[in-house]
């Protein structure tokens, strides 16, 4: 079988000249230096090491978005990475569950398969939960089982996970009935186990944001992880230093971003030095897009985005290529490239004869090797639209109990998960025997009071209906502490949504069997679709 474009590029990368004296260097262990790496060329240097290397590879970049751009690019080049994402902390300065669970994750996942690790210095330099740590909190699980409910409780309060009345987020466990929810810290997906008695009937996992069931497994190795910060190490605890390759992308950006870090909190300082102890001995290679005196490859832009590919693309393939020379597309979806396909046989552009490849995969920035006679850049590039960096986009919980105090204030409504709606007053302290504690003072109707522990704040939850403010109480009446107008309104609301929910499987069920004919193609339409320099939406790349 003929290799594809990708692994003839690869192949024919790996044999110039200037990669064959970087790969002797790093087999002996040197630290080298390779410049003139424009565009998405760092990402194909990249994954030739991965290749050529008997270890794995430590990435190091200056910030997230830079680990994200690497992953894109290497991923189109057909190497797999895992991103070692920055730990953030909530408004109430708390470790985010969300980022830390994702850096356990990542870090699992890299012991498992030794793929490479591209992590930016904050989150390298931050400590993570240590492979010790997380070996002793695994329980094997299989339908059927003899196991206590108390067993699991116990083990997942020993491994931190917080008790809440419903899961949404990494770090929490809930208990209604029979069923236990465990959403492990570093764990894929939330479980939902079920009991009959002491008997394990079965295990699912589910999307906390909708609750739904996402698969049933008939085993299942529960992995709890940690919550606790006094657990933690360094990330190196996860790496094997005797077998890793330390890459440093673009590194007057990485010193730049290193030296404000120490500036902002100066604890990192003695972090960064015994970063740099620990991998002193291992092969090091800098990977810059600047000239280098020591191994240059003088890669090319890949050509301006001025000009159409969708209007004109013979005109915007000679731009980009010049006279000879094959162009590699990198297309982001298939149905971006069967479009693509559409619009060159649409103007009679012979792929074949162009010496032009629709691949897979998208790349952040194009880039020419001449000593190749090779073009590479991404469909969007072709197009003339300028592509966007990719960040990371994180999990919006659709509607979860508050955190801290402050997010509540003097008069706003909130919801009790057993009592109903009432309005917050305010904070006091409460004296019982030789402790004190915080609670939440809330206003039912009558003016009856209720004192919520700051130990027990998940149940109460900010109310997000019409007139959720102070002025808006009027239209959200309060409820009677102890009566039984709360739960009836939750009945009526979960039998308002099984009824929506038929008549929507009624319409569906009707416009299903029904069918038109199409509409007759207009002969102006596919000229005008093709000069239009849009940006397409997700819908419109299915369609």
């Amino acid at each position: 079988m003929p290799p594809s474009p990708t692994e003839r590029l690869l192949a024919e990368f790996a044999r110039l000249p200037v990669t064959r004296n970087l790969l002797a260097q790093v087999k002996l262990g040197a630290h080298a230096k390779a410049g003139g790496l424009w565009g998405a060329s760092a990402g194909l240097l990249l994954a030739v090491l991965q290749q050529h290397h008997k270890g794995s590879l430590l990435v190091l970049t200056a910030d997230d978005v830079d680990s994200l751009q690497l992953q894109t690019d290497l991923a189109a080049f057909g190497v797999a990475a895992h991103v070692l994402p920055r730990e953030e902390t909530g408004d109430d300065g708390e470790p985010d569950a969300a980022t830390r669970s994702e850096r356990q994750r990542a870090l699992q996942r890299h012991r498992t398969d030794r793929l490479p690790l591209l992590a930016g210095i904050e989150a390298m330099l931050q400590p993570v939960a240590t492979p010790k740590s997380l070996g002793r909190a695994q329980l094997a699980l299989h339908q059927g089982q003899k196991l206590e409910r108390a067993q699991v409780l116990g083990r997942a309060q020993a491994a931190g996970l917080r008790s809440v009345p419903l899961v949404l987020a990494p770090g929490e466990c809930s208990v209604r009935g029979d069923v236990i929810d465990l959403y492990p810290m570093g764990a894929e997906a939330a479980v939902r186990l079920e009991f009959l008695d002491d008997l394990l009937e079965s295990i699912r996992t589910f999307d906390p944001a909708t609750q739904r069931t996402t698969a049933v497994h008939q085993r299942y190795e529960l992995v709890l992880g940690t919550a606790a910060a006094d657990q933690d190490g360094p990330v190196l605890k996860h790496l094997v230093p005797p077998q890793l390759l330390v890459v440093r992308y673009e590194p007057l950006r990485l010193d730049e971003r290193t030296a404000r870090v120490v500036a902002f909190d100066s604890t990192f300082a003695h972090r960064v030095q015994q970063l740099q102890d620990s991998l002193r001995p291992c092969p090091h290679v800098d990977v810059s897009s600047l000239p280098s005196h020591d191994l240059d490859y003088k890669v090319l832009s890949a050509g301006s985005a001025v000009g159409s590919g969708e209007a004109d693309p013979a005109g915007r393939l000679r731009s980009v290529r010049g006279v000879q020379g094959r162009v590699l597309l990198f297309c982001r979806s298939d149905d971006e490239r069967q479009r693509l396909q559409e619009i060159f046989a649409h103007k009679g552009v012979d792929l074949a004869a162009e010496k032009v490849d629709l691949l897979p995969g998208g790349i952040s920035r194009g880039f020419r090797i001449p000593d190749l006679q090779t073009t590479a850049l991404s469909n969007v590039e072709f197009a003339g639209v300028p592509q966007q960096a990719r960040v990371r986009e994180r999990v919006a919980v659709p509607s979860r109990a508050i955190q801290s105090f402050f997010e509540l204030g003097p008069g706003d409504l909130v919801v009790h998960a057993v009592h109903g709606v009432a309005r917050f007053e305010g904070t006091e302290l409460v004296h019982r025997g030789e402790g004190t504690e915080e609670h939440l003072r809330l206003c039912f109707q009558d003016d009856v009071k209720l004192l919520v522990p700051a130990s027990k704040i998940h149940l109460v939850q900010k109310y997000v209906g019409s007139g959720g403010g102070a002025a808006g109480v009027g239209r959200a009446p309060l409820d009677k502490l102890g009566g039984k107008g709360f739960q009836r309104r939750k009945e009526q609301v979960q039998e308002a949504l099984f009824d929506l929910a038929a008549e929507l499987l009624e319409v569906q069920s009707r416009r299903a069997p029904v069918q038109r004919p199409p509409y007759p193609q207009e002969a102006m339409e596919r000229d005008f679709l093709d000069a239009f320099p849009f940006r397409d939406t997700e819908d419109q790349a299915r369609a």
